[in-house]
């Protein structure tokens, strides 16, 4: 017997590609109406924005593809569709229980709205606030890290000498997401039911009604939305300990006046949900006087006059310097401060039997000053950031895609015609070709941590190993070895490296392998099936 997951996996197989979809040709259209997107919802200065559109013709598009169609040839997958059909047409179960639960009213009208939801367009963007968001979130939790590492008794000590500034540059950023809908009834009488819910429910168990007092609804002139804002006030102060009063106090100082609000509404055929700490995140989507379609960036996508858009991507040049500073800015600097800890830490424990670590400090010193350097290094190859967007757009054969970036990329370059292509084959599922641009600072930062590596291996060897004789093996090793390492950079770098001084590389996913022989308890699928072959490759100028 079939359980319900079986036929639920087989039931999507085969909804997706024998439901009745009609294959239809990609005809000469219109190009794609972008007021009707997203991008006239969006505040202009957004961090982010991701938007699919017309999800319907996509699904399509991948129901009508290779992929489903070969997976229907396997003998597995056409049992279990038949056992299916079976199955639907004469219930038993699990089945007829699923199957009865489908003309429940109240069921019927959720499946219309999750149908409706994945049909258009869905959209998500985050504000502006997501920058700083980054970087300061990233900053603290590199403190408290260190804190951590430092000394856990005094983690507690270090959270109260926190001031407001700080924890108010660690925000919940304004995130929303949408669903473009054909008709909001549904939803809204959806709303409706799980307000009633909530607040039936909820009524009856006490611990849950101060919250019930945090949650509202607004009818607006095009939908309605109901919020819940979480703040200080529900902290219960008289249920905490008195040992614990202190630490309950300092927080109600830290976050007075801040709150966090979840939203969930209907607007203007939408389907929005959002999180950030305003109160009326729902009620402002789309009320912007400058949204992101006036973006001086988005005249290229207006100029390209675009049918069939399917996806449209925005980041803007704040968002990507903010991603960054947050990872990259104090990379080695950050990894000093964590094993600097562990020399102290080392050092300590080996202290109270011979005397710890004889030259620590001095090693700390000249670990500070190689981190340094090498984020010095890593800022002379930093992308001078600038605004992307990209989309992508049906076409007969598949889907095509576009993007521009308004910065300086110093890892690549243009060239036409890239000669690397003549070896991409024609069979390619996944195609990608690069040219790379010569970085004379990245060279200079692999040598400089070629030359620093053997003093501090040999110093972190000498601290790691306790016992004598395994310290001096493991010296030895390494000093063997490390001449190995260094040929090897050489060749790479004086003989390699010159003859693919084109730099141009090909990476290719392509579906030329064939196989019957799916696996040993599976059936020999009747037709051969594709499997994919990746292939790297460099164009040389000296072979």
């Amino acid at each position: 017997m079939l359980t319900l997951r079986h036929v639920l996996l087989a039931g999507l197989v085969g909804c997706l590609t024998c439901g009745g979809y009609i294959p239809r040709a990609l005809r000469a259209q219109a190009p794609t109406d972008l007021a009707a997107t997203a991008l006239t919802i969006a505040p202009q200065d957004v961090a982010f924005l991701l938007t699919a559109i017309d999800m319907r013709a996509s699904w399509e598009a991948f129901a009508q593809g290779n992929f489903l169609k070969s997976l229907r040839r396997v003998e597995y997958v056409r049992e279990l569709e038949q056992e299916l059909l079976t199955q639907w047409e004469h219930p038993v179960g699990q089945i007829a229980d699923f199957k009865s639960a489908l003309r429940n009213p109240n069921v019927r009208d959720l499946l219309r709205l999750a149908a409706d939801m994945g049909s258009h367009e869905f959209f998500v963007y985050g504000e502006d606030d997501w920058c700083d968001t980054i970087e300061n979130l990233v900053a603290f939790q590199s403190e408290v890290m260190t804190q951590i590492q430092k000394d856990p008794s005094e983690l507690e000590e270090f959270f109260n000498q926190l001031d407001r500034s700080t924890v108010d540059g660690l925000r919940v950023p304004t995130t929303i997401f949408g669903f473009r809908l054909t008709d909001d009834g549904v939803a809204r009488q959806q709303l409706d039911a799980l307000e009633g819910i909530i607040r039936v429910v909820g009524g009856q168990q006490e611990e849950v009604r101060p919250f019930l007092e945090k949650l509202h609804r607004r009818d607006l002139a095009d939908g309605q939305t109901l919020t819940v804002t979480l703040d200080t006030s529900l902290i219960p102060l008289d249920e905490i300990d008195e040992d614990q009063r202190a630490a309950a106090n300092k927080l109600l100082e830290l976050l007075d006046g801040r709150s966090v609000s979840l939203a969930l509404g209907v607007k203007s055929n939408l389907l929005l949900i959002g999180i950030g700490e305003g109160a009326d995140l729902l009620e402002k989507v789309g009320e912007d006087s400058s949204k992101l379609i006036d973006h001086e960036r988005m005249s290229v996508l207006k100029d390209a006059a675009v049918s069939n858009l399917r996806t449209i991507m925005f980041v803007s040049q704040r968002f990507r310097q903010s991603q960054w500073n947050a990872n990259f800015a104090h990379y080695f600097r950050n990894l000093f401060v964590q094993f600097s800890l562990a020399i102290d830490s080392e050092a300590d424990s080996e202290a109270d039997e011979d005397g710890g670590i004889p030259d620590a400090e001095q090693w700390k010193a000249e670990l500070l000053q190689d981190a340094d350097r090498l984020d010095g290094m890593i800022a002379e190859v930093a992308p001078d950031f600038g605004d992307a967007l990209g989309w992508s757009h049906a076409i007969t054969g598949g889907s095509a895609g576009w993007s521009y970036d308004w910065g300086s990329n110093p890892l690549f370059e243009s060239v036409h015609p890239m000669q690397i292509l003549e070896h991409a084959g024609a069979n390619s599922l996944y195609l990608l070709a690069f040219k790379q641009r010569a970085i004379p600072a990245l060279n200079d930062l692999c040598d400089y941590v070629m030359e620093r590596i053997p003093e501090h291996a040999e110093r972190f060897i000498a601290t790691a190993e306790q016992d004598e004789e395994e310290r001096a093996l493991a010296l030895r090793v390494f000093k063997k070895a490390w001449p190995l390492v260094e040929e090897a950079a050489e060749i790479m770098r004086d003989k390699i490296a010159p003859a693919l001084d084109d730099k141009q590389t090909l990476l290719s996913l392509s579906a030329a392998w064939t196989t019957r022989e799916l696996g040993s308890d599976l059936p020999m699928a009747e037709q051969p099936l594709t499997l994919p072959e990746l292939a790297i490759a460099c164009k040389l100028r000296d072979r």
